[in-house]
């Protein structure tokens, strides 16, 4: 019996790339507002970091929750985006700095190759298993202070370049074998 082996999804890599100019500042989470992407955790940690600014992009079921959340820290460096187009995910992604993915629990989420892709030093809770920790991004404990040190732990580290752009091009080796081989002779 042959082996099957699975590859991560499509992701457009050339709508999903580094921009020239990037806010220096800027993070992105884009995520369903439910509770195991733990969003809140990323808006407590933020309302932390004086020179951060937060854009959350998605809708779900918190959505309203977190909008107080927002309101009660006067989170004015905070703002809850919506459902936007991907191409404007794109955009998005290909300004900020940052992109953080604090989920309780999460396999290999689609977002975060985007963000990968996209050149962003992503920040993910290592309940997600896919960052390698100061390689490919930065890991972190899913709560504000475990949140807010990773951050700022990318904001200082002198490497950032080299882990940025290894994460894109782990993206991009992942891309161009991005099929599912099927035959046995191929899989082994």
């Amino acid at each position: 019996m042959g082996n099957i082996v699975v590859v991560p999804t499509h992701i457009d890599t050339d709508l999903f790339r580094p921009a020239a100019h990037r806010w220096p500042d800027l993070i992105a989470a884009t995520s369903r507002q439910s509770p195991e992407k733990n969003i809140g955790a990323l808006i407590a940690a933020v309302a932390y970091l004086p020179w951060a600014h937060l854009w959350v992009v998605g809708d779900g079921p918190l959505h309203w929750e977190l909008s107080s959340l927002v309101a009660s820290i006067w989170g004015s460096r905070i703002i809850l985006l919506g459902s936007v187009p991907n191409d404007r995910v794109a955009g998005i992604l290909s300004q900020s700095e940052y992109f953080v993915l604090p989920s309780l629990y999460d396999q290999a989420p689609k977002s975060l190759w985007e963000a990968m892709a996209s050149g962003c030093l992503c920040v993910v809770s290592a309940q997600v298993g896919v960052v390698e920790d100061g390689v490919t991004g930065y890991l972190c404990d899913p709560d504000p202070s475990g949140i807010r040190a990773a951050l700022e732990r990318a904001r200082m580290d002198p490497r950032r370049e080299l882990v940025r752009d290894a994460a894109r091009k782990y993206i991009l080796a992942a891309q161009a074998g991005s099929r599912l081989k099927t035959n046995p002779e191929e899989a082994s």
